[in-house]
């Protein structure tokens, strides 16, 4: 059996801090008997999108689902919002039709999951709209935990669980407040708890701990909405998004947005503009078959043929890629090449992001410090969704000695190990094999 906590919002240098303070014993033994590693998430870099990796080995824009926010314009301008009470089973409706998801290869239990396609059990989290209104994130965490300790005995192969409170603390208080620490305290009880249950049962186990993506504090708020409008245009967001307008701004994590044209030639009018706006990191602009990566003054375009991508800077180097500039390389050349920057594997996120016909005509990312929405109730003190490697690192923790280089990679482990206990009569079926079940 495979226990997988997706811990949201954990970062990697606060949980080797903790662990090094003596904080979170239990997560510092498992790690010595087990492994710590360094994995680069999807963009963008939210709650959701960031989820679908782990869940179905592929990278956000190849699901269709390339933020919380988006606008499908083949469709109407049809938009679509994940933060909503009745957001409940869109992103498994959104979710490509084709792409299979580790549940589908053996018995899963889903706790809190925003995706739960095939899952035995589908838990949802109903409970996230009460705990953002009364503040009891740690009481949710403690629920989700108890279900899984709970779900450990009935047969299922998988249990997934997504434990939130990380995320909203460090958006509530800011990633160093005692808040955010206590969450991250309470998956370290947990985890030991849970530890010593499966150990008294004898069951055979493997317990996955993993962050979607990291977070940065925030002490301004751009508000890009009222920018866009200042420079003539109407505009749509959310929540008011029956208003689409000439412009709809769709941000995600509140470091990252979309925003769809009408008029689509006006967008590398508006994305120049942008680029000049202090707090603005990086303007990413469709244009033809290729992206046009901004910073500042320096420019660059990346061009994509299945999965190899060529990176080709026209002003300075805005991604940093160097020596790399100009050449033709594969998926694991460009991770390789990039992790050291100061945006891993963006050539490759840049690239799969825009791959979907659901992204923006032009991706904003916000500078650490900044982000790009106003209206928050209460108002963020921490934000993700940047290509950014605070925002793209995180860790992965596990009672096997793991290695892997992107959350994707957690997808085929998982589905690989769960077919290997079938074959050995140990667990439950699966239902083909696991690199020919995503094409």
């Amino acid at each position: 059996m495979i226990v997988f906590l997706l811990a949201d919002g954990m970062r990697l240098d606060l949980l080797r801090e903790l662990m090094a303070g003596g904080r979170l014993p239990n997560l510092e033994a498992l790690v010595r008997e087990g492994s710590l590693c360094t994995a680069t998430s999807t963009f963008p870099t939210t709650t959701g999108p960031a989820h679908l990796p782990f869940i179905t080995g592929r990278f956000a824009g190849e699901c269709e689902i390339p933020g919380i926010r988006w606008v499908d314009k083949s469709r109407g301008w049809f938009s679509r919002t994940y933060v909503s009470l009745l957001a409940n089973g869109k992103m498994d409706r959104d979710l490509r039709g084709d792409v299979e998801t580790v549940f589908q290869h053996a018995p899963s239990a889903c706790i809190f999951s925003h995706i739960t396609r095939g899952a035995r059990l589908k838990v949802p989290p109903f409970g996230h709209f009460f705990s953002h209104a009364l503040n009891t994130w740690l009481e949710f965490d403690s629920l989700g935990m108890r279900l899984t300790k709970r779900c450990c005995t009935k047969g299922y192969a998988l249990v997934f669980t997504l434990l939130s409170g990380i995320d909203e603390f460090s958006h509530r208080y800011g990633c160093r407040s005692k808040q955010a620490f206590a969450a991250y305290q309470l998956v370290d009880r947990w985890v030991g708890r849970l530890r010593r249950y499966l150990g008294a049962l004898g069951v055979e186990h493997e317990i996955i701990i993993a962050s979607d993506h990291g977070m940065s504090d925030t002490g301004v708020h751009i508000d890009l909405v009222g920018k866009v409008r200042r420079m003539g245009y109407t505009t749509g967001s959310y929540p008011l998004s029956l208003r689409k307008g000439e412009v709809f701004v769709a941000e995600s994590g509140n470091s990252m947005a979309h925003l769809y044209f009408r008029d689509e030639s006006r967008a590398p009018e508006v994305a120049e503009r942008l680029c000049r706006l202090r707090g603005v990191d990086l303007v990413l602009v469709r244009t033809g078959g290729e992206v046009e990566v901004r910073r500042g003054s320096e420019s660059a375009h990346i061009t994509s043929e299945g999965e190899r991508c060529r990176y080709e800077a026209t002003e300075g180097d805005p991604l940093g890629v160097g020596e790399y500039e100009g050449r033709w390389m594969d998926r694991d050349e460009w991770h390789a090449a990039t992790l050291s920057t100061e945006y891993p594997d963006s050539v490759v996120q840049i690239a799969q992001v825009f791959g979907s016909r659901r992204c923006g005509d032009v991706v904003v990312t916000a500078r650490c410090g900044y982000d790009l929405r106003t209206l928050e109730v209460p108002e963020h003190k921490a934000s993700h969704g940047s290509l950014r490697r605070e925002h793209m690192l995180v860790p992965v923790l596990s009672t096997s000695p793991l290695r892997v280089r992107r959350t994707t990679d957690l997808y085929w482990y998982m589905v690989e190990r769960l077919r290997a206990w079938h074959q050995q009569g140990r667990g439950s079926s699966c239902t083909s094999s696991p690199r020919e079940s995503c094409g």
